[in-house]
Order: structure tokens, then sequence, then C-alpha cells
């Protein structure tokens, strides 16, 4: 389907002006909705992408400031600007996938060029009437389903622009990174099919492809480029679990051209290329990958390949869906699902600085806050879904749930404060949908494999931890924690009275209802070691599979881990027979999948909610954790658990002080290791069961390298 030239054409936008002398400085403030680009002369303004980012348009917008200094001489220039629809905009489009409908902004600029002459003179262009308009080669733009250009379209003839009446939303100034290329891959098959080829990137990532097309491909050919996770047995693009039909299509002028989408992304490994004409070969195609460019602060090495590879995976989900707003999956969904930022927090905090990036996400909670006080489970709500999908506490608690990790692994109190009354609302707004003191709507351990989990035990576990993250904050912030803990003793009572595990009746409940029962103290201290082994007895009489959910899982590593069965969480997470991590490396995933289950059709192949994983990896296989008590990294932990699992492994993590680093190798004697400590830093080590420290004999380690020894016994 080729849509009509004036129906989704992309406008334009350009102001012709002249410089009259040196500059001392030019700055530029722009903004565009829903998704713009510019150039200054025909240079791009800067190497952002999909700028401004998604937002509650309705509210607010993320508006840049441009260094222009360097750029402005005396004489003639040209700004341009072209608008694509985004997210603020989402049509309906026959033959063309869409995850909603709705309409928040028409494209529409905001632009703002002061310019500081040397000689004590100023200037501002602003964008007004003075600002000419025309539509693009960009014939169609969708969010979802894809981007058309027609290089021989050029331009229509230039028009007055219309200036507003309305102000729009609020400017905002973001403070997450923008999304930037960080890496342009290059295939590494490519298959003929009868219409063209398909090219398989290697891995599964946020990106949008770049075609080079040779000068023999002649006017007005055109080519459709088809992102999908999966090929199908006929080795084309199956776009079953990502939205479909999703493609780009690019119409050839004639000679060299380069091109790639500027309004959308997508997510993919593969895209199939259709070409007519026999031009394929006359074709290259690689691909940019997109992600916000959050610093790089964590990494981890083991020479166990299993380990090594789910470690793999969740990073590369992780990359996936760092945009702008964190997503559910870069492709189906490129929503803000708020309970993965709390449950997953860990693994993305220690791979990526996304103190910033996070802190906007509080703001987006409270955009998408109702009059109710309810947070709904996306944020920005750019739709409204309905029942569980909207009213989950496990999704909603982020308000209080994410602040407190910030100021945990930060430091960072400020998104606490920014949140307190929102998410005192939102604590209200909980209390008042209990029935017989317990919340019973919501989607339970999603994802799980096992529906015998109660759904008010999954439910309750959040309310509870959100009550603690409420108490933690109000202590920290010199507020009376009193009434979270008190509430927090009435919702345990309840749960406790209905959920709490027999420790006489071997084999009853689920992984999850085990797991989250002893994670949540529903369990008394004299029974929590007989409740633990059971559920330890319940994953190896499994198999080793595992059947919780996204909610449990987290709360199934904790106990486990707590209680020194790192051998078998070891076996669970690396066995293939079953579902699971190795049953995703065994079927060539290369990012982790929604669902234990992956198969084509079923779910997104790209979705970090499973990648509480990489916390037991890094804090417990190699060894590193903040101390339980410590803000900000002051203080870290060494116990290695890993040791009889693996032969070597590192771990090292950048704080602002410095970084810590772990290092590790075992030999049949015992362990060399090497921890180095960054400025104001301090670790203690916590010699490994069945082991002795050797040299030197002492546990606390203060800033420095420290090379240790110890001896089995």
């Amino acid at each position: 389907m080729t849509p009509g030239p004036n129906i989704f054409r992309a406008p334009v936008l350009m102001r012709a002006f002249d410089v009259h002398g040196p500059v001392r400085s030019a700055r530029l403030l722009i903004t565009g909705l829903g998704v713009w680009t510019a150039t200054l002369d025909g240079r791009p303004l800067s190497d952002a992408e999909l700028e401004p980012g998604v937002t509650e348009f309705r509210i607010r917008v993320a508006a840049t400031t441009l260094d222009l200094t360097g750029r402005l001489s005396p004489g003639r220039h040209h700004l341009l600007v072209e608008l694509g629809e985004g997210s603020a905009h989402v049509r309906d489009v026959p033959g063309r996938y869409t995850k909603f409908t709705a309409s928040r902004h028409a494209p529409r600029l905001l632009a703002r060029l002061d310019v500081d002459y040397a000689d004590g003179t100023f200037e501002t262009i602003r964008s007004d009437c003075s600002w000419r308009a025309a539509l693009g080669p960009t014939l169609f733009t969708h969010w979802y389903g894809g981007e058309e250009h027609d290089a021989r379209a050029g331009r229509t003839s230039w028009v007055d622009a219309v200036e507003l009446d309305d102000p729009g939303p609020d400017l905002w100034t973001r403070a997450a990174p923008p999304v930037k290329v960080v890496t342009t891959l290059s295939g590494v098959t490519r298959t003929p099919t009868p219409d063209g080829f398909v090219c398989d990137f290697g891995v599964n990532h946020a990106g949008r492809p770049l075609l080079t097309v040779s000068p023999r491909v002649p006017s007005g050919t055109r080519i459709e480029l088809w992102p999908a996770e999966h090929i199908d047995s006929g080795g084309r693009a199956d776009q079953s679990s990502s939205g479909g039909p999703v493609f780009d299509t690019c119409v050839t002028a004639g000679g060299a051209e380069q091109w790639h989408p500027r309004f959308c992304y997508h997510g993919y490994r593969y895209v199939e290329v259709k070409v007519p004409g026999g031009y394929a070969d006359a074709i290259d195609l690689r691909s940019q990958q997109l992600m916000t460019a959050d610093r790089r602060t964590g990494r981890f090495s083991c020479t166990d390949p299993t380990l090594q590879a789910i470690y793999d995976l969740t990073d590369r989900a992780v990359q996936s869906n760092l945009m702008s707003v964190p997503t559910d999956c870069p492709h189906r969904e490129k929503l803000g699902w708020l309970e993965q930022t709390h449950l997953v927090f860990g693994p993305v905090s220690h791979l990526y600085d996304v103190r910033d990036h996070f802190a906007d996400l509080i703001i987006h909670m409270i955009d998408a806050q109702t009059a109710e006080g309810l947070i709904p489970s996306i944020a920005p709500e750019l739709v409204v879904f309905e029942g569980g999908f909207r009213h989950d506490v496990n999704w909603g608690s982020a308000i209080w749930r994410l602040p407190e990790q910030l100021w945990r692994v930060f430091g960072d109190l400020d998104p606490a404060r920014r949140a307190w009354t929102a998410a005192l609302r939102y604590l209200n707004y909980v209390t008042s949908q209990a029935r017989d003191g317990l919340l019973h709507d919501g989607l339970a351990d999603w994802i799980t494999l096992d529906e015998s989990t109660p759904a008010p035990l999954v439910h309750g576990h959040g309310h509870l931890a959100m009550l603690a993250s409420a108490a933690t904050l109000a202590a920290a912030l010199g507020k009376d924690p009193a009434r979270f803990l008190l509430a927090a003793d009435q919702v345990r009572q309840h749960l406790q009275a209905r959920y709490a595990p027999d420790p006489t009746r071997i084999g009853s409940g689920s992984q999850a209802s085990l797991a989250l029962a002893l994670d949540a103290g529903l369990v008394a201290d004299r029974h929590r070691q007989q409740v633990t082994e059971q559920l330890a007895r319940l994953v190896e009489h499994g198999n080793h599979a595992v059947t919780s959910g996204e909610i449990g899982l987290p709360a199934l590593f904790r106990v486990l881990g707590a209680a020194g069965h790192h051998d078998i969480l070891h076996r669970l997470v690396t066995q293939a027979h079953s579902p699971g991590y190795g049953a995703m490396i065994r079927s060539g995933d290369t990012a982790l999948a929604e669902s234990w289950q992956n198969r084509p059709g079923q779910a997104s192949a790209n979705h970090f909610m499973l990648g509480y994983v990489a916390t037991w990896l890094t804090e417990d296989i190699a060894g590193l954790k903040q101390a339980t008590d410590s803000v900000g990294w002051r203080r870290a932990v060494v116990a290695l658990h890993g040791l009889d699992l693996a032969d070597a492994a590192e771990v090292s993590y950048d704080i602002p002080a410095g970084t810590y680093l772990l290092r590790w190798e075992r030999h049949h004697r015992g362990a060399e290791i090497t921890v180095r400590v960054p400025e104001h830093g301090q670790v203690s080590f916590d010699c490994p069961a069945g082991y002795t420290l050797t040299s030197p004999a002492f546990m606390t380690l203060p800033p420095g390298e420290h090379h240790l020894r110890v001896a089995k016994r």
C-alpha cells in the first residue's frame, strides 16, 4: 500500500537568515512534535536521533538547546526541519501494524535561535510566519508501521508557514541522554530469495536499516525492507512475534543513493529486502543500532560459556529497550511498562549509568497519574489499557520502588522528593482497592508456567515491597516511617493467614508461591529452613525447569541464593532441555525472550523483563555486591559463591568515585583473587564456605588493589 502524498507526507519547515558579522555565541532552542530532524546548511544539527523522545505530549515535550556558535559565519544560512508523526500522532493505517491509535498533536515545530554578535548586537530568530513550509520526500511515517521515502519527490512548492495560536505542551529539559547510533552492523549472512535477499545481522537489536544503492539501479525502483526477529521455514521474514505488516520503502531517483528511516525504528535480527528487476546485487544493507547514550558502567565475564551467554542475552535486551523511555520490546510495544524498571533495576544500573535516565521516569509516572491516584502500568500512558493491564501494584508501585533503588545505588534522594506526593496518593489508592485486606486485581505472576500461584499472594508481595520502600524513603527523608511499617504488618498478617506455606506438606505450592512467601517474610523463623528446602526440592524434582513468572523470579533467586543453593540455581539457568535460559541459548536467541516457551509467533524475542538473572551472575557467581546497609556503593561485599561452579570470573562496576573490580581464578588448591577498591569505597571480604583465607589475613579492604588467596580446607 502506498499512502497518498498529501495524507501522510512529512512536512518540511525552512528558515533562511543572514549572519551580519562575527558571532560571539549562538544558541538554538528547538523541539518538535512528534519526531524532528534538522540540518543547518545541509549538515545535521547533532547526532541525536528520534528527538524529542517520548513524553505525554499533551503535558510536556523535551526541548533541546544546541550550541551553533562555531557553525555560524557571516553570510546566508539555511535551517531546515522535517517533522514526522512519531508517538504523538499514531494513525490506524490499513496494511500497517500499530499497537494503538491516538492523536495528541499533529506535527509542529518550536524554535528560537539567539545570536550574540561580537559587536554587542543581538538577534533572535523565532518559529513564526517568516518560515517557509513544504511537503518533503518522506511520503509516509508511522511510529510502528514503518516509513516510505521517494527520492524523486523532492519538496513541493514553498508556502508561508502557519503560526499556531495554542501554546502546546510545556517545554521540558530531559535529563536522559539522547538516542544515538551506537554501532553499525554488517550482515553475517545474505540469503537470496526470488525477489531479493534476506540479511541476517547476527543479533536481535533495536535500530534501523541503512540502505546503499548502486547507480545502476534505475530511477523509480521501489525497494522494500521488512524487519523481523525470525525467518520462516521458507527463509522469509517472519513478523509474527514483532507485529506486522511493518516495512520501510525507498523509491530510487537513479544514481548512487543512501537512505535510512528517520522518524521510526524497529526491533529485528533479519531484514528481508524486496527489489524488482534483479537488482539485488546492486544493493548493500547494513543496520544502525540505536539506544540512549547511557554510559557503560559494568562488565561481567565468566569461563562458563552458558553463564556468559545468559549475561550477554540480558545485555542485548537492555540495550534494545533503553530508549528515551525504557520499553517493553522495541517493535510491537514501544511502551514504558513500569514493572521492569524496578524488578530489573539491578542489571540495568550495573550495565549502564541510568541515574538521570530513570529519574525522568518519575516525571512520566506523575504525568500519567489519574485523579483517583492510580499510577497506571505504563508511563507515559500513551494508550489506556483496561483491567489488570492498568491496575497492578507490581507495576504502579514503581512510583515508590524506583526512587528507593535510585537512592540506594546512586545516593540520590531527589527522585524520592519529587515522587513523594504522587506516591502517597498512589498508596491511598491501593489501600482503597483492597478487599479483606488483600489486593485481588492484576496480572498476577505474569508469563508463569504454573498458574497455581494465588494472584492475591503475588499482589500482596508487591504491596509489601512497596510499603518497605515507602518506610525506607521516609526515614531517609527525615519523615516518620511508622504508618508504612504498621500498614505492612497488617498486610503481612492477612497474607500469613491465607498463604503461609505449610511446612509439613512436602511438595505443596508452586515455585513462585513458596519463593514469594519466603521473600515476603510470611514463614516463621523456625520453619524457614524447612520451607526453603521444600522449594529447593520442588525445583530439583521439576527437572530444574523454570515455572515462575516475572514477579516470582527475583524472589526465587534471592531465596535460594540466601540459603546457599547456588548449585540448584546454576542447573536451573543452564539446563537446556526444559523452558529456561539454557533453552533460549539452544534455540539460537541472541537477546532475552519475553516467554520461557519462546517460539515465533508467541512473544517477543527481545525483552528484558526476565533479566534479574544477571544480578545473580554479578553478585553471587562473580561475587561483588553493595553492602545491604550501604548507599551509593560506599561499601561493598565480596562473597564468592561461584568458586565451585566456574573456573574464573571477573566483574567491574564504575561509580563516580572510581571502579570496583573483582577477578578470581580457581586452581586445584584454592583460588587467586584480585580486588580493586575505589577512593571512598570499602570492601568486606566474606570467605567462601569450605575455604580459608591464607593471604593476607584481614577481612576489610580499604581503597587500592588487593591480591588475596584462599585455600580449600
